[in-house]
């Protein structure tokens, strides 16, 4: 059990707290990205949350960034798709 612990980012194991998650999500305010503004504006909250090196980052912002990049990806997938390449 405790080498399972070990493999647990930190974050991970602490309980979410909803009140600080709240916060967060009121500030970035993530939608389904429909436009280009939107997906300018996502990749600025993804921008500020990476500006903080991962392991120090709080649940509750590695959920949001969890989020926000769904997001990205998601409408990235839809508008910017990645061609197949023929093999050699």
């Amino acid at each position: 059990m405790a080498a399972l612990n070990k493999t647990v980012p930190r974050p991970a194991r602490k309980k979410l707290d909803r009140i600080r998650y709240a916060n967060l999500l009121s500030e970035a305010l993530p939608v389904v990205i429909k436009t280009e503004g939107e997906y300018e504006r996502m990749l600025k909250v993804i921008d500020k949350l990476l500006s903080k090196e991962e392991r120090l980052m709080s649940r509750e912002e590695l959920e949001l960034l969890n989020l926000v990049s769904t997001l990205v990806e998601q409408y990235e997938d839809e508008h910017y798709p990645i061609p197949d390449v023929p093999g050699h």
